[in-house]
């Protein structure tokens, strides 16, 4: 089934397939009363010869793939206009603009693009209305595709399951893997790193207000992973963030504007308002990690010392992660952070993993920015992903098989309505 996303990349192609070939035109099959003409077959051979599933198939055998596809095609449309189905103008321009957007995205420059065109004797304007028709015709058998076929998509647990069990050998094989929770104490920032830290954006900020570019200073001294994008943290909603962040960023009241030294989980911030989308926000920042002195660290070891020593004791693991996590993702996870092979977690963790069967917990494991309890939930001996491990990928699968078998049966029903004539 031809998807929107395949049809917008197919556009360019075929417009310059078109001037490329000029092959006899003869009608090759008649549906209900629309021909498919050699040279509409002859384009959408040219597209399929960009599927990589379909590389090394044979030009008669493309012929007869091609020929199904566009049968199907008029199909859905002729049984969609017998239903009344028509698209919104403002949704067949927004589709066209799409399309032209994933035709421009194939080339470097706007000027490559028109220069493109050019070479076919083409305009963008002449595209636009050229395609217009196409796009149309795309978005009212979509319509159909929603109503008829969509509906019928709806996976059982027992047809995901079915699928795995079906398909298992084909995955790959996956090393020992390890499904966690975790509670992750972080010392408190000395006082002197943290006085440092300030320091050092309030200077940064009266930088700012002389004239210099927040976002050129956030590359040169943000220690946070946006700096290569000048702290830039694209926009955001309440509750997205940090409650600290965020409550200093939705306080600046002008774009431009850059907040007081504000302290997160994350270490100590400058924020800059670039813009607001109604309740929603984006900002640059300029992140400095206050770092913990030995006293600290020693102070977090003990602490993680004395609860692992209480769950052993009998105290429910969840309930110390809530109480004392600083893992603000896991907590209300009751500190899961999923599963891990072998091979991606560090010797120490591995080493303090080892022996311990599942519902048990580990010693305090160090880490250079605190100290991490680990519950181990299950484990699992190298080998073929369980169904848990592999459930998103499976699901889409049994699901775009599931679609295809519904579509073809579909299509079958429709031959028997519609009037089709293959005449190749």
């Amino acid at each position: 089934m031809r998807t929107p996303a395949a049809f917008a990349a197919a556009l360019l192609i075929v417009a310059t397939t078109l001037h490329a070939q000029e092959p006899v035109d003869r009608i090759v099959a008649i549906v209900d009363e629309d021909p498919i003409l050699a040279s509409e077959l002859a384009a959408e051979i040219e597209v399929l010869r960009f599927d990589k599933n379909l590389q090394s198939t044979s030009t008669d055998m493309l012929q007869q793939i091609g020929l199904e596809r566009m049968i199907a095609d008029r199909l859905l449309l002729a049984k969609a206009e017998s239903e009344g189905l028509a698209p919104a103008e403002e949704d067949i321009e927004a589709a066209l603009e799409s399309s032209l957007e994933g035709m421009r995205s194939q080339f470097s420059t706007e000027e490559a693009f028109l220069a493109a065109l050019e070479s076919e004797e083409l305009t963008l304007e002449t595209l636009r209305k050229r395609y217009r028709k196409e796009v149309r015709k795309s978005l009212t058998i979509r319509m159909l595709v929603e109503r008829d076929i969509r509906p019928a998509v709806e996976l059982t647990e027992g047809e995901v399951r079915a699928f795995y069990e079906k398909n298992r050998e084909n995955l790959p094989v996956l090393p020992e893997r390890f499904s966690l929770a975790q509670i992750f104490l972080e010392p408190e920032a000395s006082a002197s790193a943290e006085s440092l830290g300030v320091a050092a954006l309030n200077e940064l900020k009266a930088r700012v207000e002389t004239g210099e570019d927040f976002e050129t200073l956030a590359r040169d001294y943000s220690e946070g992973p946006s700096a290569e994008q000048g702290g830039d943290l694209g926009f955001f909603g309440r509750g997205d963030m940090d409650p600290d962040f965020e409550a200093a960023a939705y306080g600046i009241e002008e774009p431009g504007g850059v907040s007081d030294v504000v302290k997160s989980a994350f270490g100590l911030h400058i924020i800059q308002l670039l813009d607001r989308d109604g309740e929603r926000i984006r900002v640059r920042h300029i992140l400095k990690r206050a770092g913990a002195g030995e006293a600290e660290m020693a102070g977090a070891k003990a602490k993680a010392e004395a609860i692992r020593d209480s769950i052993a004791e009998g105290a429910s693991f969840e309930e110390m992660v809530v109480r004392h996590s600083s893992d603000r993702r896991s907590a209300p996870r009751r500190g899961e952070i999923g599963t891990f092979a072998v091979t991606d977690v560090t010797p120490e963790v591995a080493e303090a993993l080892a022996g311990i069967e599942p519902g048990g917990i580990t010693d305090v494991v160090p880490a250079p920015d605190g100290f991490h309890i680990f519950r181990l939930i299950a484990r699992y001996k190298e080998g073929k992903p369980t169904i848990e491990e592999a459930e998103a990928e499976i699901r889409q699968a049994a699901a775009q098989q599931k679609q295809q078998q519904v579509y073809e049966k579909y299509v079958a029903k429709l031959k028997n309505e519609i009037f089709v004539d293959i005449r190749l």
